[in-house]
């Protein structure tokens, strides 16, 4: 049963936001339809979203807006959109059929012109917003990787690649290392210590492997052993019917410090738990 309630929830997890990102578009792509097709003063019987079986529906003038069964799709029903449709003389003002070649050309275009428009507002409205990038921090460096034998340490900020490329971003380091071909990569990296003044020189060797990201333009990358961008090193997951839920903790909490001991990395928080008193009780900062 726990199974199929698994599959169940990742099945809804892709479904639910496809069907509301594919009506969202839908409904814009109708809504130009509908907006020229008023504009030119053609009278629209039905606005649906969806096909089939109507389950929600109410009138407003001569227009019918209703929601259907089947949401993969929509259509704006038009008075006289079928040609040789006989129709009266005092109703041929509000015939799509009667309306001159350019209105018709314009009705007919206005659903993708509208998707294009709404696609360079929300590109407009991201580019205001901004995004999140990672910091060029380096994380948790392990003693016995690369990375720390060539002199990288956990908190280093990086500054330049080979003295000409700057660095603001994880992502300018992750652009460096993508490669077209399969060959190893030897560069020098400046990086700031954590509470130093001056930077510091250390060269590193990638070396190349194929890129796991099938959808990358780039055929490999390049990998420094223990090099890797400083993350939540302690986030913690919490089971809903775990003493920790009790208390208050949730999945996605990050633990600062425990009895007063600030902990950065996972393996700061095992050792800090691994010597407290197993009889005294703990107080967690998160």
């Amino acid at each position: 049963m726990e199974i199929l309630l698994h599959y169940l929830n990742q099945g809804l997890s892709f479904v639910v936001p496809f069907v509301v990102l594919l009506g969202i578009l839908i409904f814009v792509h109708e809504l130009g339809h509908f907006m020229v097709a008023r504009w030119c003063g053609v009278r629209v019987e039905v606005f649906s979203l969806g096909f089939g079986k109507k389950i929600l529906k109410f009138k407003k003038g001569d227009t019918t807006y209703a929601l259907s069964l089947i949401p993969l799709g929509g259509y704006v029903k038009m008075f006289g959109e079928q040609p040789g449709a006989d129709i009266k003389e005092d109703e041929k003002a509000v015939s799509f059929t009667h309306k001159n070649v350019w209105q018709r050309i314009a009705i007919v275009i206005a659903g993708p012109v509208m998707n294009f428009i709404f696609a360079v507002f929300l590109f407009m409205v991201v580019s205001l917003n901004g995004e999140n990038a990672r910091k060029p921090v380096v994380g948790d460096v392990k003693v016995d990787t690369a990375a720390y034998t060539a002199g990288l340490r956990s908190g280093d900020t990086l500054v330049k690649i080979n003295n000409q490329i700057s660095i603001t971003s994880w992502e300018d380091v992750q652009r460096f290392l993508s490669l077209k071909e399969k060959r190893d990569v030897t560069f020098d990296l400046e990086v700031k210590r954590a509470g130093a003044e001056k930077t510091e020189v250390v060269n590193l060797t990638a070396i190349a492997k194929e890129n796991p990201n099938i959808l990358s333009r780039y055929d490999y990358v390049a990998d420094v052993e223990g090099f890797s961008p400083l993350a939540s090193g302690t986030m913690v997951g919490v089971p809903a019917n775990s003493p920790l839920y009790t208390l208050g903790l949730r999945t996605g909490d990050s633990i600062k410090s425990v009895n007063g001991q600030a902990v950065k990395f996972w393996r700061d928080l095992d050792t800090t738990l691994s010597s407290a008193n197993a009889k005294e009780n703990l107080t967690l900062e998160v």
